[in-house]
């Protein structure tokens, strides 16, 4: 499922719609859910690159549980750092995400 998900998706950022917080965020869960981190992080670099994420934080923070939960700390540290790199600040649901170092 996530995979059609994921086209109808890279679909709508190629012809300039916008998508909600929740479908990316559930895209990304789906993904980390079954273990798939790279596709989860290639909807965010989706939504970076395009810039069609109204709030692209909820995505992150999606991605980093996936990656705490998946015992993958490093990459979850790399992706805050990301976010800051883009300007966006990780919230404090983000930074709870990390209380387990």
């Amino acid at each position: 499922m996530p995979e059609e998900a994921h086209k109808v998706v890279e679909a709508k950022v190629k012809y300039g719609m916008e998508l909600s917080k929740i479908t990316c965020s559930m895209l990304i869960d789906g993904y980390c859910f079954r273990g798939k981190m790279d596709k989860a992080k290639k909807v965010i670099d989706l939504m970076v690159i395009k810039d069609h994420a109204p709030d692209i934080a909820s995505c992150y923070k999606a991605l980093v549980n996936g990656y705490m939960q998946a015992k993958r700390i490093g990459e979850a540290l790399r992706l805050v750092e990301e976010m800051i790199e883009h300007g966006v600040m990780p919230d404090l649901e983000t930074l709870k995400a990390l209380r387990g170092l």
